[in-house]
């Protein structure tokens, strides 16, 4: 994976969503587009 110029928020999406519920491939490109992010 390639990470955007801001890994760091990907990351606290990703905790974001964790503490939600469990993480599926759609919540991880939500991630992705928000932080920035490709894979």
């Amino acid at each position: 994976m390639i990470f955007g110029p801001y890994p760091a928020l990907y990351y606290l999406c990703l905790s974001q969503l964790a503490s939600i519920g469990d993480i599926i491939d759609d919540f991880k490109k939500i991630c992705f587009k928000i932080c920035g992010a490709t894979v």
